[in-house]
């Protein structure tokens, strides 16, 4: 859906309205509601996008103008060819945020299109919008650290390691990616759960980030998955280019994988408008070393065996000390495939 969006904008652009003109085309999918894609080109700045909902004049004029969303304003506007009706307007401000923006209203799209009563169309358009505020918080102009894009880097390889080694369906992968949600596994599956840790230079140790990350009890079947990487290699991957490949896996099993894939990757931080920041800096993975993460002995600090009063800890576990708990992958695919 979001494509179909980017057409009509696109298409708006190539037309060059006079400066100050609002045109929109519909979409031609809204189901009840009336939604259009809108441009409106100010006199010495560049074209604004627009998201409208065509509601009757009174309820739309209950709305207040409001730019207190990062990136966006909202605002009623006049109808010139009705004057008993009025658009309510959501506008891109920070064309940094083009990406997010036609995810916004793609969402935003799926929520209002079915709803027939136009007071509660506007009442689920702003209710999606407020839900989208932590999206649009996550977006630094200086996009990730490297420590970020480091550990990105980790999870995406481990996906494509999972389809393409272990066979495992896009769908099924990119369901369990729960690393952009921050829950201590990186990949929660049905019946496993799998860590990332990947380590770069002469790195010897893995970093656990809290009691419940290697925890089993709360997970069942748990692996740990060290991935050891060298920088800026002959035969290394850039960031965009490991996404580029992704995508197209997502895109030939479905674009609501394609378009599930690049929200999620935006909930982790990395948009398509900064891949330009990444391509400078390429990544080789030396080898994948899976650890089975059971039984009483692996050595990890267990939050029922703490003092109550601990409640939150992190530690270093020395990777080559591992070594004894490494397993074969096909222990692992079994679970998931």
């Amino acid at each position: 859906m979001s494509s179909a969006l980017e057409s009509l904008w696109s298409k708006l652009e190539a037309a060059a309205p006079q400066a100050n003109s609002l045109t929109y085309l519909p979409f031609s999918s809204a189901g009840s509601a009336k939604l259009l894609a809108g441009l409106r080109r100010p006199a010495n700045d560049p074209p604004e996008r627009l998201l409208l909902l065509h509601l009757p004049r009174q309820i739309a004029r209950q709305l207040r103008p409001t730019d207190r969303h990062q990136g966006l304003r909202l605002e009623p506007v006049a109808d010139q060819l009705d004057r008993n009706a009025a658009f309510v307007s959501l506008v891109l401000t920070d064309l940094a945020l083009r990406d997010i923006f036609s995810a916004l209203c793609t969402d935003i799209i799926a929520a209002v299109a079915p709803v027939a009563e136009p007071a509660t169309q506007l009442r689920a358009m702003l209710t999606r919008l407020e839900r989208w505020q932590e999206m649009f918080s996550l977006f630094n102009p200086e996009g990730l650290s490297l420590m970020a894009r480091q550990g990105l880097f980790g999870e995406l390889w481990t996906m494509r390691w999972l389809i393409t080694e272990g066979s495992t369906a896009p769908t099924t992968v990119l369901a369990a990616w729960a690393g952009p949600d921050h829950h201590p596994q990186d990949f929660r599956f049905a019946k496993a759960a799998l860590e990332v840790k990947t380590t770069t230079g002469n790195a010897r140790s893995l970093h656990i980030a809290s009691l419940q990350q290697l925890d089993a009890v709360l997970t069942g079947p748990l692996f740990l998955l060290h991935l050891p990487m060298l920088l800026a290699t002959t035969d290394a991957e850039t960031l965009p280019a490991l996404v580029a490949d992704l995508m197209t896996r997502f895109a030939s099993d479905g674009t609501a994988s394609a378009e599930n894939f690049s929200l999620r990757l935006q909930t982790a931080g990395y948009f398509a408008s900064q891949a330009t920041l990444y391509q400078q800096e390429a990544w080789q993975v030396r080898e994948a070393r899976l650890l089975a993460v059971s039984g009483d002995d692996f050595p990890y600090l267990r939050a029922s065996t703490l003092h109550p009063a601990i409640t939150a800890a992190t530690y270093e576990l020395e990777a080559v000390a591992l070594e004894p708990w490494r397993c074969p992958l096909p222990t692992l695919f079994t679970l998931i495939s």
